[in-house]
């Protein structure tokens, strides 16, 4: 029966379940219609993306596919056809599928010492025949299909002794070995050649084979192996049956495994049971793996559990708690911040180092904390680049000139107008505020599950990307969901016994090597040259969303993982999977993060405390009135002074109403030293005025400078003349530009200093003649 017909008769077998589960590992599948069985095997036939569902595989997944593909290149398997013109586009290759036994793939991983790993070898095959990387080919056999084996190259396995024996091993130590193994053959030989008309180096290889492949001989030998060359036999056995051994001859024939083993090594390798696979690598030769019960080919059936704790659920809650409110007090701050100063834009259309450093000693967090907040926020849509306003009309002196109404704003003047493009709060961002905390934090996290990169993970500290830069790593969401995934695999009520901490200001990142292993276990294709900070960075971010607690998946987090994408790693979250997922976290953080105050405690330290999150509304009268001395989420603490209450009188605030507004906020009575720090703010307030100005004209006489300041001509409109006193008129535009107009005007004024003193020109100083 060909493999068309077996693919169709099998997916005539599947439920729509099933159906619905295939095609969703394979998107490169569209058959048009799912009732059309042909046209689906067809589909499945003609996927020539199919290699993307390799990047959701499992490590042991992974082994099983790498040995089938193995087998199936071996010595009597076909061999692809001459590749096909698409194969530059698509790396496919023409040629025709492969039939394997299942047993012999089974044997191949598991081996027969353990019967645990034959159940779990069946167990990934059918996982692999569901998503048809295998495509089953009849009762108890497999096809490997050619574009499988195309995508996947073929695992290592133990080499054979015909292989090991002939390539590495000279005449002298194949002897060797035959008298070691058969004393009543092959006595021990010296450095002297062998008799004219002894056996020949193929009789002697020959028998040594035989004595090897037999298993009762084998365990026979092993068993009277010493105690530590029997521990190094059965690590061999249950791992990958290969150790790292000294480089040290082994380019000698004479000694293929070098002259300084350990002595169970040695053991071992006199007697031809460890033989070279590699420079600085032993293996157990293939026929003695399979005497001894062991696999071919390695076979991780189980990712490693990392050193767990008992945690109870409600530590769990209370630290998803306090890290949810964290992340949304230091998002607000953030706005804060950038609303009183936005941050200057690169022409790259990155961050200013040193904004990123103003805004870490604004917030009081360290500079990867607060790249992450920044980069978060920047995602979620809540920051914005502000591109400036245009330019500036110059008159001709060159300065800026005044709009009609000459007014001009405190920032402006005492710190200069930002002209080029700056980060700045969106819109998006003050509606975000008035949302509950549930609804805050849930786009957060959104970004967070998409974000196309490490956010806290650099590769050196000598390498530190700028923030907001272009960064693309299609690997990074499945980064995130194996992470999860392994947190989502420990037993219930437990955590990792050693969590990593946030990143510092020292630029140290967490580390994570106990955790590296099991989360490149869960997508080793996608994730598995990842370094064990970057996994510890990316669980360390999870943590600072309350997706994580103390090494622990939260509910939350639980959700996320459970709606992360599970095919390709660039796959990104479907609008539709993004609403499921908005209204399930909304439902789990609702209990976790309640309502925010209202009001705050006015204590007669001239400061206000909220004890948790404040509302929009109490945040912006407390900003308004206050400076921010702690805001991270557990509580905020605001202190009022004469420089705070100056900037909201500065900025348009009545004094009268400031005060109703903070007695409306406040949870208890005002306190009496507040309120007299309001009245004398007040009192003091506007006593001095400063007028922006190009320059001042004064004039003795009080007639001439009224009609000066109220001539119609049109030379004097752009100097927009103010008369500050009798005798002082204020002119918007510099001393050059004013003396041309005032001259244009009929008018003859003269440039003077401070002192008044007339300035001459420098072309009617006098000069000396007749000197150099």
């Amino acid at each position: 029966m060909s493999a068309l017909n077996d693919l169709t008769d099998w997916l005539a077998t599947r439920t729509p379940q099933q159906m619905a589960t295939l095609l969703a590992a394979r998107p490169g599948v569209n058959p048009g219609r799912t009732d059309d069985l042909e046209a689906l095997a067809q589909a499945v036939r003609d996927d020539q993306y199919g290699c993307r569902a390799l990047h959701a595989l499992t490590m042991a997944e992974h082994d099983v596919l790498g040995a089938a593909v193995s087998l199936a290149e071996g010595p009597d398997a076909p061999h692809p056809a001459k590749a096909s013109r698409y194969a530059p586009m698509t790396g496919y290759r023409g040629g025709h599928s492969t039939i394997i036994q299942i047993a012999h793939l089974v044997a191949a991983v598991a081996g027969s010492a353990r019967p645990d790993l034959a159940d779990h070898a069946h167990r990934v095959i059918d996982s692999l025949v569901d998503r048809l990387l295998l495509w089953p080919a009849g009762p108890d056999r497999i096809r490997v299909p050619v574009l499988i084996r195309n995508c996947t190259g073929p695992r290592p396995a133990a080499p054979t002794l015909e292989r090991a024996l002939t390539g590495g091993y000279a005449k002298e130590p194949v002897q060797q070995i035959a008298a070691l193994l058969l004393l009543d053959r092959y006595p021990p030989t010296g450095p002297d050649p062998a008799p004219r008309g002894g056996p020949t180096r193929e009789q002697i290889q020959h028998d040594v084979i035989a004595v090897l492949a037999d298993p009762d001989r084998v365990r026979a030998i092993t068993a009277n192996a010493p105690l530590q060359t029997n521990s190094l036999l059965s690590d061999l056995l249950a791992g990958p049956l290969e150790i790292q051994i000294s480089s040290s001859g082994l380019a000698d024939r004479s000694a293929p495994l070098g002259r300084q083993l350990p002595e169970a090594a040695r053991w071992l390798a006199e007697r031809a049971l460890l033989v070279p696979s590699g420079r600085g690598r032993a293996r157990l030769p293939r026929e003695v793996a399979a005497a001894l019960g062991g696999a071919a080919y390695r076979f991780d059936p189980l990712p490693a559990i990392p050193a767990t704790r008992q945690l109870p659920p409600e530590r769990i809650s209370g630290e998803a708690h306090l890290a949810a409110t964290h992340a949304l007090a230091m998002v607000e701050l953030l706005g804060a911040t950038l609303t009183a100063r936005p941050a200057t834009i690169r022409r790259d259309r990155a961050l200013a180092t040193r904004e990123v450093k103003r805004l870490a000693t604004a917030m009081k967090i360290p500079l990867p904390q607060v790249r992450f907040w920044i980069e978060l926020a920047r995602a979620a849509h809540l920051l914005a680049v502000d591109p400036g306003p245009p330019p500036a009309s110059l008159g001709r002196g060159g300065s800026a000139q005044r709009g009609r109404s000459g007014s001009a704003t405190p920032s402006s003047v005492e710190e200069g107008t930002l002209t080029g493009p700056t980060l700045v709060p969106s819109a998006r961002y003050h509606a975000w505020a008035q949302h509950s905390p549930a609804a805050r934090l849930t786009p957060l996290i959104i970004a967070w599950a998409a974000f196309p990169g490490s956010i806290t993970w650099y590769p050196s500290d000598k390498d530190v990307p700028a923030v907001l830069a272009a960064v693309e790593d299609r690997c990074a969401a499945g980064l995130r969901r194996a992470v999860l995934a392994c947190l989502a695999n420990l037993p219930p009520g437990t955590g990792l016994a050693d969590p990593p901490d946030p990143p510092d200001s020292a630029g140290t990142r967490p580390a994570g090597r106990p955790l590296a292993w099991t989360v490149r276990w869960q997508r080793p294709e996608c994730i598995g040259d990842r370094s064990a900070e970057e996994i510890a960075a990316t669980l360390a971010e999870a943590q600072m969303l309350g997706l994580v607690a103390l090494g622990a998946l939260t509910r939350p987090g639980r959700i996320l993982h459970d709606h992360l994408p599970g095919g390709d790693c660039a796959d990104q979250l479907s609008p539709a999977t993004a609403t499921a997922l908005t209204e399930e976290l909304l439902e789990a953080f609702t209990p976790l993060l309640p309502a925010p105050h209202q009001q705050a405690h006015f204590q007669t330290d001239l400061t206000a405390l909220v004890p948790g999150l404040a509302s929009a509304d109490l945040t912006a009268l407390l900003d308004e009135a206050a400076d921010r001395e702690n805001h991270h989420g557990q509580a905020g603490i605001w202190r009022f002074s004469q420089a705070s209450l100056r900037r909201a009188l500065d900025a348009g605030a009545d004094a009268d109403d400031l005060l109703h507004r903070l007695r409306q906020a406040a949870h208890n009575p005002l306190p009496q030293a507040l309120e007299y720090l309001i009245a004398d703010a007040a009192r003091r307030h506007g006593h001095l005025e400063v007028v922006p100005a190009g320059c001042v004209l004064r004039c003795a006489d009080v007639g001439l400078a009224a009609e000066v300041t109220r001539s119609a001509h049109r030379a004097l409109k752009p100097l927009d003349l103010q008369l500050v006193a009798p005798t002082v008129i204020v002119s918007a535009q510099p001393p050059a530009v004013t003396l041309r107009a005032l001259r244009s005007a009929g008018y003859a004024p003269v440039l003077t200093d401070a002192s008044a003193i007339a300035m001459l020109p420098a072309a009617s100083r006098p000069t000396a003649s007749g000197h150099p």
